[in-house]
């Protein structure tokens, strides 16, 4: 359990350095199966009833931002938030300051 605990915060940090937006989403991933883990480690009902709803809720959600980055992929011809010819605003969330502000 406890594995799987330290693989939720690796595997989000990991994602928050990410430049590449389906490498982001890939680690999210590994992060969110890692509840899964835990939930199924708990070995109650209520936690392998929250466990299948969590795998289904995501990848559903997972499914359509893949879907998105792809298409932003497609739409800006670039893979990378670190690229020079990327706009102001184009790689930043709520929560990433701009690449020059750091």
């Amino acid at each position: 359990m406890y594995l799987a605990g330290f693989t939720v915060i690796a595997a989000s940090v990991v994602a928050l350095r990410q430049d590449n937006l389906k490498r982001l989403l890939a680690y999210s991933t590994v992060g969110q199966l890692s509840y899964v883990v835990i939930a199924a480690m708990v070995l109650t009902p209520l936690a392998e009833i929250g466990a299948a709803i969590h795998m289904v809720a995501h990848g559903l959600a997972k499914i359509t931002l893949f879907f998105t980055a792809g298409a932003i992929y497609v739409a800006s011809a670039r893979r990378a938030c670190r690229s020079s010819t990327a706009s102001a605003g184009a790689c930043r969330g709520p929560w990433r300051p701009s690449r020059s502000a750091r």
